[in-house]
């Protein structure tokens, strides 16, 4: 009888906790029947040592309930931490994805329509959820403008731990920048009037309506812009080697087109028509 009369038994530890807690409700029901009928005090004084009594015998019942149940305490405390740490584990990429969904309403880093390149991967943004973002692919390379035909589903924690690039921040006109590579024995200084003439010739009908609105971007978020009208840098590559920087004022949607009829117009003017396949076969 004694062997099964010991601490470590669960029923022992269940009715010593049971009759501490009769103990305390009957101390508490006659200490504060003693104070109600004190004759000595008045109705303030009674209250504060109602609620003091109150306080002190429930933090007496809490400390001793933690001394009698502190093995089985810490081993919930042990299984909860690691129910939480193997919850955390496996809904990791859940987490930063909502974070990551957070990440974009708080910053507003790009749009529906926009442009944008992440971790490498550029594309038309057509789609934003709570989990994923959806982009139609932009390719192949960096320096094309043409849609690959593929829907890419990215999930927003790629936004954590990557950084943005949003080619479409002014919307309806960018500042767009292409190169055009030449050999330093050709007549560099022919070729920068010849793109300077094309991109004139390309980009004039849009000249004014993109001066206007680079304006108002400008005027909006105090930024300090160039001018929107061609401009062609020199720049060297290699010892024998050049690139023709050219930067023109287009609408968004349009950079791509535009670029190709730039580059199409200073070979033809400056390298001359390409040969026919009829007359490279005749000879």
């Amino acid at each position: 009888m004694l062997e099964n009369f010991s601490m470590d038994n669960v029923w022992v530890r269940a009715l010593i906790s049971l009759a501490l807690f009769i103990c305390l409700l009957v101390l508490r029901l006659v200490t504060l029947k003693l104070i109600r009928l004190s004759k000595q005090a008045d109705f303030d004084v009674k209250r504060r040592w109602s609620l003091n009594t109150s306080s002190i015998l429930s933090i007496l019942f809490f400390v001793t309930m933690v001394l009698i149940w502190r093995n089985e305490i810490q081993t919930f405390a042990l299984s909860f931490f690691a129910i939480a740490v193997a919850l955390a584990i496996a809904t990791k990429e859940l987490i930063m994805c909502f974070s990551g969904t957070f990440y974009k309403i708080s910053s507003n880093p790009f749009g529906i329509g926009d442009r944008i390149e992440v971790k490498g991967i550029r594309g038309d943004v057509i789609d934003r959820g709570p989990l994923m973002t959806k982009i139609l692919e932009i390719g192949p390379g960096q320096d094309t403008h043409q849609h690959t035909g593929r829907c890419i589903t990215l999930p927003n924690s790629l936004f954590l731990s990557n950084f943005v690039v949003n080619e479409s921040y002014f919307h309806d006109y960018v500042l767009h920048t292409f190169s055009i590579p030449i050999e330093c024995s050709q007549d560099w200084n022919r070729a920068l009037e010849v793109i300077l003439k094309a991109a004139d010739e390309e980009c004039s009908q849009y000249l004014e309506s993109a001066q206007k609105y680079i304006k108002r971007i400008q005027y909006r978020d105090n930024l300090e812009l160039p001018m929107v009208n061609p401009r062609v840098h020199v720049k060297t590559v290699a010892p024998n080697r050049l690139e023709l920087l050219t930067r023109i004022a287009v609408p968004a949607r349009s950079k791509g087109k535009i670029e190709q009829k730039i580059i199409r117009k200073f070979l033809e003017r400056f390298y001359g028509p390409s040969p026919s396949p009829n007359s490279s076969q005749t000879t």
